[in-house]
Parts: C-alpha cells; structure tokens; sequence
C-alpha cells in the first residue's frame, strides 16, 4: 500500500507513508538533471535519469547513447571498487550492443586483473583481438607464454601489481575525462610520460633493459611519481643492486612496502644476513614496517637456528628457536625434535601435544597421510615416554598410532621393547611375528621371533618356521645353523620321556653342536642309559656336567639328573650353585632349587643345600623365610633357632615367632613374644608393645596352640 489518509478532527487529510505530496517529474526537469549530471561527469546518476526520461517520454533510449553511459557507468563504479556493479554493466552492455564488444571486454579484463584472475582476463583480451595486453598477461603466467620467449628476472609476486599498475595507467589516456575508461592501444599513447612508464613496465616484464634515465624525471611529476618509484626500485631490486636500494629508500622512495618486502625475502633466499639486518635498521630509521617484515626476521633466525643444527650446536639452536613464537606448525614441529634431542623429553611432549591440539584426529577412512602425519606426531610421543621410563603411557601412544595406520613398523618396534622391558612376553611375540609377516626376509625381526619364543621355551614353533625359513633362503643356515642346533637339544631335552623316538630325531638334526653342549651330552647318556649301555651312559654323564659351566646349565643338569635317579649327580650340580653368592645363583637358590626341593620333600637333600648356602655366606634368615614359605617350617626352625642367640632384632624374632606359631610350639613361642614385648617397652614402641600384648593373651588362652600371626 503506498498511501494512506485519515480523516482529522478538523477534516483535513493527513498523508501517511508516501510519497503524496511529492511533485512529479516532468520531462524538462529529468533533462535538467541529466544534464547536471553529464556536465558533472557523473555517469553513475546519470544513467537511471536518462533511462527514466526515455521509458516516460521518448519512448525508448537512443542506444547509442544509453551505451556509452552504460560503459561510462561501469567505468566509475570500477574506479570506485565497486567491481560487481561495474561487471554486471558491461555483461548487459555486452549482451544488448554486441557490436560494441570489444572495449567492454577490455574494461571486462582490468575488473579480472584487479579481483587476480589473469587466466579469465586473458581470454577477455584474447576475445578482444587486444594483441599487447594478451602478451602481457602472458608474461604473468608463464605457462601461457608462447615460444621462444622468457619471463624477466622482476619477482613473481610483482608481476600481477605491475600489471595492474600498467592497466590502470593506460585506462587514464583521456585527460578530458579521467573518470572514463577508454580503448588503449599501447602503439597510439601520445603522453609521453605515460609512453615512458609504459615502456618502462614491459621491458622489466621482458627482462630487457631498462632506460632509468628517462625514468627519473618523472619523479616530479606528481601524477607519476608513485609509479615512478615503484619502478625505479623494482629495477635496482632486479639488478641486486643493494646500494642503489638503499639510497632509494632514505630519499623516500619507498615505490610500495609489499615491493621492499620482496627484496628482503630474495635476500632471505640469498642468505644474505648482513643485508637484511642493515635494512631492517634502515627501516626503523625511516619509520617503516613492511608486511612480511616480522616473518622474515623470524625466518632469518630459524636459517641460523637451521645452521647451528647443521654444526650440532644443539643447545645454540635451541636458544634461538625458544626466541620464536610458536605460530606455525612447522616452529612446533622443530622445536619439539630439538627437545628430544636435548633429552628434554616432557618439553617435547608438550609442544607435540599442542600439534596435535591443532588438528582433529582423524578418522580410520581419512587420507592415508592425513593418517600417517598424525601418527608420527603420536610416536614421537610415545618414543618420549618410553625414554623417560614411562612404559604404560608409551603403550597408549604406539596403540593409538596403530590405530590409525594399522601394522606401522615402527610402532609395532616400539611395543616390542615395552613388552620386552614389562616380560610381556605373548604380546611381544605377536608385535614381532606382525613385523615379520609384513618383511619376511627381515632377519631382525626373525631373530626377534626366535629368541622371544626360545623365553617363551615354544621349541616346536621355532622349528617350524626355522624349517620355512630355511626354504625360503637356503644361506641363514650358516647364520643361524649353530642356534638351531640348540633349539633342536632343547625340544628334544622336552620331549625325551613322552616322545623318545622323536627327541632322538631332534638330538641327530643338531649334529656337532650337541658334543659341546652339557644338556647334548646328557642326552646322549640318557638314550645310551635307556638302552642298557650304563658304561656309556656314565661317560656322557660325567662329561655332561663339566661342560655345565653356567649355573642355568647346572641348573637343567641337576633337575634332569634328579629326575632320573642320578641323586649324587643331582647335588653336585645343586651345591655349585649354592655355593655361589653371585646374583643370578641366589636367585635360582631362592626362586627354584628350594622350592622343587621342598616340593619333593626331600629333607636331606635340603639340609645339604643349606648348609653349603650358609658355607657360601647366605644369610639363615632367607633361607628360613624360603622353607617357611614352602611349607618346611621344621627345616625353618633349624636356622632361625640360633639366630634368638644373637643381639636382639624384630625380623629375626618375629620370623621364629612365625616358625613355632606353624609347629605349635606354644610355650617357646611364649617365651620369644615376653622378650620381644620387653624390647618393645625399652624402645618405647607403645604399639607393637600392644600388639604383642594381645598375641601373648591369644597364645595363654586354654585349648590354643596356633593363632594368626600379622607383622606388626
């Protein structure tokens, strides 16, 4: 609704939201505007007033007219920035006055220019038929160059200003009118100055030379002087004329901060330092701050970060890199590699954990190295973890990196030595057989596959793919030929009481390796001892055990010896380890010679034991606490009994206290809490004077001769 009216008191008409009121346009006064506007050169307004006065009262536009204001028009609106304006007009004044096409496609080229899409304003020229700026578009995209012809030395990223500057500088031909773009053809420029600087343009983008003489003059001209500049300094930029750049700067001849900023970076590519630092100190003199100038000084100090990298100077380039900001993935990524080498290993989870807290993790369909980046962030992680003794969270890191690239060699590498370092021995063994799978000629992973299932004692397994191996690469025989001879002694040292016909198989494949073997030689005696050849069988005995020089081999030795009646034989082998206080020795002592002994219930052959242990300077207390804990607190009592004797000491009695507690010997075990309580009052220790207390209560009770013993 464009008008509304109320009726007021006084019956007047009031005018609501309209333009009622307003007087209409009648054709002189649209004339007279349009006219204003055309003398004002005001294309822009004069258009619609013209085409308002033509549709009202002449019927239709002289198209002739109604053209050059369009082209005018977009000519204005290109000048002001309005660039979609400017095409939408010469799209319709292409589209109605086709035989007028050529200018619009030129005025069409400049808008691509401006927005950089020199690949569309060079089919603008081309469809123009406008041969000179074809080839200079050409000149701005080399591939587009046609033979024979170079591109000049002037840096790339200039090219597009200049190109622009050059467009702009022809489309201003018309002194008359400077607000319209007209048709250049750079053979009929008649300003000289603007011939110069065209000249002057096209020989930088040609590479030839240029003529800076006719150039400086032009410096005073206050329409040429910006362009003046920007080329005198784009040429001594070309020639690597430092000097010359200098001196242009303190006259002020900056020629643009985006031109100096390509001069410091061919410096950067130079590696010319020197330079760029005696121009950043130029500029600050000068008050000038080019873009990219903060960038390039944080680029110079990562090249010296990269040379003293280069020197290994680690700790030098760490210091220059801490002085970075972390604004790019790459200062991250450098700085994090940095730290590791320093064995700063938490910094550099750190900085790799901030990677990563830039990037989403990537799903198991994303791009394989979409993948494979993020994982390697995720094994640098892990790597750090696993060198700061933190196995469980390097295990999550090698996983997750598994995850997302499935059977990854090095992660699979990595959780062997977590599995290895934890006796994870199953896990390990699976890591490694998928290494091997995926490298089957690799012979670290086969050797890693073999020694993890020789932990594991799976000798079958080891044949088997020692058999498949061997097949496959005929030569490891003479690598691992000693190695599988004695996986073949120990399946056959398994399998000699359930499958003897196969255990004899196994001990003829191992051939020479089984006479300088102990657990060989035993074998030999045990089928010669079978069949009833006892004169044999002794001597492969007795060479058997002096070829046991490790306790692991005296160890095996003595349980086979012991198992087959050969006791004699058995305690001799038993003692020498006994008889060793060397860390490996006490461990077989305590963790399987007592404890089979025990089991067996064989006193005598413990008593022995312990008392060469004790010769050997074990001390009674261990061997007490190990026959206490298998069940033979009677042996037990002998050790600890002598050890009341001696000074007073809260393990030694408590230990006894358990030994009698087991054997129900009350009123000895009354007697050993009463002294241990009165050592307690001495020290003034109120609570396991207390505790003791309350055990002496349950040892006196009627009717109770064991009762549950807690160490205090």
């Amino acid at each position: 609704m464009s008008r509304k009216t109320r009726t007021a008191a006084k019956g007047k008409s009031i005018v609501l939201h309209g333009t009622a009121g307003k007087p209409k346009s009648g054709p002189a006064d649209l004339l007279r505007k349009f006219k204003g506007h055309y003398e004002r050169a005001e294309w822009v307004q004069a258009l619609p007033v013209y085409r308002e006065w033509a549709n009202k009262f002449a019927g239709k536009a002289d198209p002739q007219l109604e053209n050059e204001l369009m082209f005018r028009a977009a000519s204005c609106f290109f000048v002001q920035g309005n660039s979609s304006q400017a095409k939408k007009l010469l799209d319709e004044a292409m589209d109605r006055f086709p035989d007028d096409r050529k200018r619009c496609l030129w005025a069409m080229a400049l808008i691509h220019i401006k927005k950089g899409s020199l690949e569309e304003a060079l089919v603008c020229y081309q469809a123009a038929g406008d041969g000179f700026h074809e080839l200079l578009v050409r000149f701005l995209l080399p591939e587009q160059l046609p033979a024979g012809l170079s591109v000049g030395d002037c840096p790339v990223a200039d090219r597009q200003e200049l190109a622009m500057l050059l467009t702009v500088l022809l489309s201003r031909q018309d002194k008359a009118d400077p607000g319209c773009l007209v048709d250049p053809s750079f053979e009929t420029i008649n300003d000289p100055a603007l011939k110069t600087l065209g000249v002057a343009v096209f020989s930088i983008l040609d590479g030839s030379k240029t003529n800076e003489s006719a150039l400086s003059p032009l410096l005073k001209n206050p329409l040429y002087a910006s362009i003046t500049a920007y080329l005198l300094l784009l040429l001594a930029i070309r020639n690597r004329n430092y000097i010359k750049v200098r001196n242009l700067l303190r006259k002020g001849i900056a020629g643009g901060l985006e031109l100096i900023d390509s001069h410091l970076i061919l410096l950067l590519k130079e590696q010319n330092h020197q330079e760029i630092a005696y121009l950043i100190q130029l500029l600050g003199q000068l008050q000038l701050e080019p873009p990219a100038l903060r960038d390039i000084q944080h680029a110079m100090q990562f090249q010296s970060v990269l040379a003293n990298i280069d020197k290994e100077r680690w700790e030098s380039a760490y210091d220059d890199l801490e002085k970075l900001p972390l604004t790019t993935p790459e200062l991250i990524h450098n700085r994090a590699l940095l730290c590791q080498k320093l064995e700063r290993y938490a910094e550099a989870n750190k900085l790799w954990a901030l990677l990563l807290g830039r990037e989403k993790k990537p799903k198991r369909n994303a791009p394989a190295e979409v993948r494979a980046a993020y994982a390697v962030i995720l094994k640098n992680i892990g790597d750090n973890y696993l060198k700061a003794e933190k196995a469980d969270d390097a295990e999550t890191c090698f996983r997750e990196a598994l995850d997302l690239v499935p059977d990854d060699a090095e992660a699979l590498e990595a959780l062997t030595v977590v599995y290895d370092k934890q006796d994870r021995l199953a896990e390990l063994l699976h890591c490694a057989g998928s290494l091997l799978d995926q490298h089957p000629a690799n012979e670290d992973y086969f050797m890693l596959v073999v020694s993890t299932m020789v932990r594991l004692e799976k000798n079958d397994e080891i044949i088997s793919l020692y058999t498949d191996w061997l097949q496959r690469f005929p030569a490891i025989r003479r690598t691992y030929g000693s190695l599988m001879a004695m996986v073949y002694i120990n399946a056959a040292f398994e399998k000699r009481y359930d499958e003897p016909q196969e255990a004899a198989e196994l001990l003829r494949l191992s051939g020479k390796a089984a006479d300088e073997s102990s657990t060989g030689r035993y074998l030999r005696g045990f089928f010669h001892d079978k069949a009833q050849n006892g004169a044999k069988a002794e001597k492969e005995y007795t060479r058997a055990e002096k070829l046991a020089e490790s306790h692991g081999e005296q160890s095996t030795l003595a349980n086979a010896f012991y198992q087959d009646g050969y006791m004699d034989k058995a305690m001799r082998m038993f003692q020498k380890i006994a008889g060793c206080t060397c860390e490996y020795a006490a461990d077989l002592l305590f963790d399987k010679i007592i404890p089979f002994l025990a089991k067996a219930q064989d006193l005598d052959a413990l008593r022995n034991l312990i008392t060469g242990a004790l010769h050997a300077g074990h001390h009674p207390y261990d061997l007490a606490n190990m026959l206490y804990t298998f069940d033979q607190p009677g042996l037990a009592r002998e050790l600890s009994a002598p050890l009341m004797k001696q000074p007073y000491d809260l393990e030694n009695h408590f230990m006894h206290l358990l030994i009698l507690n087991r054997l129900g010997e009350r009123d000895e075990a009354i007697r050993t809490v009463e002294t241990m309580i009165d050592q307690a009052k001495r020290k003034g220790d109120e609570t396991s004077s207390a505790y003791f207390k309350d055990v002496l209560k349950q040892l006196r009770s009627r009717g109770q001769s064991r009762i549950l013993l807690e160490k205090p």
